[in-house]
């Protein structure tokens, strides 16, 4: 039972990334303390992974500390160390929790909804001037120019999520079953228009990036054709 309630919260977690910090930190308190309890109970020490991961998360744990000595503001840095500790337990409940192709498809299937809600967030905002989970208008750059964020706070936000998870949609879409593979590269579509009404300099180069190395990987055209297509309808 508790094991399928952790399960059940790390897809929960994929699907409220874009939502906002609160439905994705209730969540995650839910699978931590799902697998927590089985650990107390039969007193034994929850597994740590050993992968190379480890030592660059203890390194960027040791830097933040370190930071503390520079710091102007006591409070930012505490959340900025909140944060990280947030993600590393993140990181040791996906590894205890995605032990079969079941789970880890349970997961990807959680990310593809998750991108869904925020690309037809995106869009709604763009078409009618609101986001319909929060109802805040879009952001407006220097000279008018309209920029979606979606359910995000700022408009670079909104882009580096969308360079995060296109390259995944795209590989599934590609080398998934032909069930799946029109309607999530109908996402990635939408996900293109997204990006270029962002108008987020860095979000587009990341997402582009991201395309042309799927491309390089997968040895297909495809991703490359898109990035090219939104790389020049952008700087049109």
């Amino acid at each position: 039972m508790l094991r399928r309630v952790q399960y059940w919260a790390v897809v929960m977690f994929a699907v409220m990334l874009p939502i906002g910090q609160s439905p994705t930190e209730v969540a995650l308190g839910i699978g931590l303390l799902a697998w927590m309890v089985p650990c107390i109970t039969r007193r034994r020490w929850p597994v740590i992974p050993r992968t190379p991961l480890n030592l660059l998360l203890v390194a960027w744990f040791l830097i933040a500390v370190c930071s503390f000595w520079n710091s102007v503001d006591l409070g930012a840095s505490l959340r900025g160390l909140q944060k990280l500790l947030k993600y590393f337990a993140l990181y040791l409940l996906v590894y205890e929790t995605m032990d079969s192709q079941r789970s880890l498809t349970g997961v990807l299937k959680g990310c593809v909804v998750g991108m869904a809600l925020v690309v037809g967030d995106g869009l709604w905002q763009a078409i009618f001037g609101y986001d319909l989970i929060y109802h805040r208008p879009p952001s407006y750059a220097l000279g008018g120019v309209e920029r979606v964020e979606a359910t995000f706070h700022h408009p670079g936000s909104l882009g580096g999520y969308l360079a995060t998870f296109t390259p995944l949609m795209v590989t599934l879409g590609l080398l998934g079953t032909r069930r799946w593979r029109w309607p999530l590269l109908g996402v990635c579509g939408l996900t293109a228009i997204v990006v270029v009404l962002n108008r987020s300099r860095s979000g587009l180069l990341a997402f582009v990036c991201g395309l042309v190395i799927v491309a390089y990987w997968l040895r297909q055209p495809a991703p490359l054709v898109l990035a090219a297509m939104n790389a020049g309808v952008s700087i049109m």
